[in-house]
């Protein structure tokens, strides 16, 4: 590709990357928009990051301090669901860097570059990691909403993409993030646009709710169509049990009354152990074999527990985790054996083929003609079968499950009819699901290009 640049238009940096025509075309849009345009050192108080040095963590999440990292921010939501914890020594320490508050903005800006998220009001007491920016508005007459979705636009990104660093990892650097360009319309229209905006999202989210809501009921509809009521808990923490049926675990958690009731239901229908009907698969993969760059990775945090439902990363091969170690097909079964009650359990489709998963999964690959695979993936998120392994599980917080003991773990089979039936509801419930999120992803994104028209205008 060849092209060129006019006398006068180089600024600071002289490589071919940055002056590219998608650059240059995009500089004449924003000196075209009818907005007056500021960089964000303009228009910010602060821009910083969090600390540059790895803070020790600890294990107390009742006293501890969240420490949120790029994997913590998405955009528009700040996830205090899977963070460290550091101590408040360690907080205090920090809070002299950057100590976030409310409309303040993060911006995620190593590894995955460029999702902003507005801080909310009243949120827990955090820190951030040097993977995240720290942006404090300094002018009443600029909305904090507005400049995030600004940042989460398209017409942000294309600026990321062209001054961002690293080969490996992308790195944004503060003092480009300082020279983004933004058009500021006046205090009425971004009202506006953040209205308009705040709609489309609130739909969007209204559907993605709904999608999930099919996959994450599946449990009670299973329960009714095995004939099974769902058992009464019971919480008790003082209980005696006879010495008799005692064998092999001695803990008083394996014999926690809640548990008992399980089996207790089991037992009305026709079952088998897991290790009975099915084979786990032992294929592995070495990183050091890899001829490709990249490959595709699963690891257990890219399986959504609330539906079962699995992406991977592209991850360079250099830098594949030392648990990226287990070569996945299309139609296995993944189990978490971390945490496994939590349902991180995913059936693959065809496109998952060839991918690498974390040796924290369990890989089912064979089943028995006695079972449908759709069904058995259904049980498995059950509550039937989360909570054997939750019994099963050792550790303190982070219970973890052995393939031996999930082996062991009782599933119930109905009759292959029965089983065709679960199979029907569950395609359609998927089926339903993705309709939802296609059409919550097209209104997002036709939501969005039109908060970028209004801003540049047409393309």
């Amino acid at each position: 590709m060849c092209f060129g640049v006019e006398q006068g238009k180089a600024k600071k940096r002289f490589s071919v990357e940055f002056y590219q025509p998608i650059y240059q075309i995009f500089d004449i849009r924003l000196e075209n928009s009818k907005f007056t345009c500021r960089s964000l050192s303009e228009i910010c108080s602060l821009i910083s990051d969090g600390t540059h040095h790895t803070p020790r963590y600890i294990s107390d999440d009742k006293h501890g301090i969240h420490f949120i990292s790029v994997k913590d921010v998405r955009e528009w939501e700040i996830s205090f669901e899977k963070t460290k914890f550091i101590s408040e020594e360690e907080h205090h320490k920090l809070a002299k860097r950057c100590s976030p508050k409310t409309n303040d903005i993060l911006l995620t800006k190593i590894g995955t570059i460029g999702k902003a998220a507005l801080v909310p009001s009243n949120p827990p007491i955090f820190d951030i990691f040097v993977s995240v920016a720290l942006l404090r508005l300094n002018e009443n007459s600029i909305s904090p909403p507005f400049v995030t979705y600004f940042l989460n636009s398209q017409v942000a990104k294309i600026q990321f993409s062209r001054v961002v660093k690293g080969i490996g990892v992308p790195d944004l650097h503060l003092e480009d993030i300082a020279a983004i360009k933004i058009p500021i319309p006046p205090l009425n229209k971004q009202i506006e646009l953040v209205a308009a905006m705040d709609e489309a999202r609130s739909q969007r989210n209204q559907k993605l709710a709904e999608a999930d809501a099919l996959l994450s009921s599946l449990d009670d509809y299973l329960l009714k169509t095995l004939g099974l009521e769902s058992p009464v808990k019971d919480e008790r923490k003082v209980f005696a049990i006879q010495t008799s049926i005692i064998s092999g675990r001695f803990d008083p958690h394996f014999h926690a009354p809640n548990f008992k009731k399980i089996y207790r239901l089991l037992s009305k229908t026709t079952t088998k152990k897991l290790g009975e009907i099915v084979q786990f698969s032992k294929d592995s993969w070495n990183p050091k074999d890899e001829e490709k760059l990249t490959f595709r990775y699963i690891e257990i945090s890219n399986v959504k527990p609330q539906t079962g439902e699995a992406i991977w990363t592209e991850t360079l091969t250099k830098e594949a985790p030392s648990r990226a170690r287990m070569l996945v097909h299309g139609d296995d079964i993944i189990v978490s054996l971390t945490r496994p009650h939590h349902g991180s359990i995913a059936h693959l489709s065809e496109e998952f083929d060839g991918c690498i998963a974390s040796t924290g999964f369990a890989i089912i690959r064979s089943v028995s003609k006695l079972v449908n695979r759709e069904y058995l993936w259904c049980i498995l998120r059950s509550q039937l079968s989360l909570q054997q392994m939750l019994q099963r599980s050792s550790g303190g917080n982070y219970p973890a499950i052995t393939k031996t003991e999930l082996e062991n773990i009782i599933i119930p089979i109905p009759e292959i009819s029965i089983q065709e039936q679960i199979v029907a509801e569950i395609q359609r419930r998927r089926s339903e699901s993705q309709r939802l999120r296609s059409e919550a992803e097209s209104g997002w994104q036709a939501a969005k290009q039109w908060f970028e028209e209004q801003l540049l205008g047409g393309s």
